[in-house]
């Protein structure tokens, strides 16, 4: 994603399709990361990747219709890239 490296919550929400609270919840309960500037969240726009892709992401009971592009777009560039989804050991 190009662009800054935070984004205001109404941002984020643009990005990902879900509700400007939900963002705020995600901030609050400390899902994704997020700074208070000015009295308004920003939210770190890497964290936003991390979360919808981590297994507690991937159980949000409804998903965004962008939450759920992005992630076949993620599978089917690693499907077709050298490295093989998930074949690589983590540690």
């Amino acid at each position: 994603m190009d662009g800054p490296d935070m984004l205001f919550t109404k941002q984020a929400a643009d990005l990902t399709g879900y509700n400007h609270t939900t963002i705020s919840n995600w901030a609050t309960n400390g899902k994704i990361q997020a700074v208070n500037y000015y009295g308004k969240n920003l939210i770190s726009k890497e964290s936003l990747p991390e979360y919808l892709a981590s297994p507690e992401g991937q159980r949000i009971a409804r998903p965004s219709q962008k939450h759920q592009e992005i992630m076949e777009s993620f599978i089917e560039r690693e499907q077709q890239s050298d490295m093989g989804f998930g074949l690589m050991p983590l540690c």
